[in-house]
């Protein structure tokens, strides 16, 4: 009876992936294109009644909204490719500031949206040797989600501490925590438990997914520190370059 407790949850696992993937598909992907969709029908039926000014508030707003789609869909492929094909990493020289300064500039339009500031403290010379597109990936959606979990007019910081031949990297919000129940769950790749941001968004789970998967291949660790109404905190734990 073990055995076959044990046979079966490879398949359950499956099953798990298969049920977040047809829901992601059906719901949060369909409802990210509806948000621009909308608003492109609204200003072609309204065009010439609306003002310059109106036209470029919605043009923002499509734009954001497209823009996390995209976000959607990259999570969606990369999660697909990793679930059912054991995507490979490439290694290659990743310097964290660098990388870390880039992703800030892809962010920064939905921060300032949201009324949140970015505090980047990842200073000096921090070099490891990484798959850099699954390190953007993770690096993009612990600070997407602390964008989305944090209250207007806070502030998401950056920081990384060099601890002997290991770096530690840390995304903090200023938001709506969570209790230990939840950070459990989140970190549960057997449930598809999602939380929602301050302003009542729902999100896939995929990213938090992928940050955990991507992480475990350079076998370095990811966990959280939170309490409620005190915002989190997300650390990742790699291995520096050796010289």
């Amino acid at each position: 009876m073990l055995s076959l407790k044990k046979s079966n949850q490879p398949l359950q696992q499956l099953n798990v992936q298969k049920n977040k993937l047809f829901s992601v598909i059906s719901h949060d992907l369909k409802n990210a294109m509806a948000g621009p969709s909308g608003l492109l029908e609204l200003i072609i039926e309204d065009f010439e009644d609306l003002s310059k000014d109106k036209v470029f508030e919605y043009l923002k707003v499509m734009n954001s909204s497209t823009e996390n789609a995209m976000k959607l869909l990259f999570d969606l492929l990369s999660w697909a490719k990793n679930q059912f094909q054991e995507a490979e990493p490439f290694f290659a020289d990743v310097e964290l500031q660098r990388n870390s300064e880039e992703i800030i500039k892809q962010q920064q339009q939905i921060a300032s949206d949201e009324g949140v500031s970015i505090v980047n403290n990842l200073h000096g010379a921090c070099v490891i040797e990484a798959d850099e597109s699954m390190i953007n990936t993770v690096l993009r959606n612990l600070l997407s989600n602390a964008i989305k979990f944090s209250h207007p007019g806070g502030d998401v910081i950056i920081e990384g501490n060099k601890l002997g031949q290991e770096v530690q990297l840390s995304v903090q919000d200023s938001g709506v925590g969570m209790d230990r129940k939840t950070l459990d769950k989140i970190f549960d790749k057997t449930t598809n438990f999602t939380t929602k941001g301050t302003h009542g968004e729902k999100g896939s789970g995929l990213g938090l997914d992928l940050c955990i998967d991507f992480i475990k291949k350079y076998n370095g660790k990811i966990w959280a520190e939170s309490e409620p109404d005190e915002g989190s905190r997300f650390h990742i734990l790699l291995s520096l370059k050796q010289k």
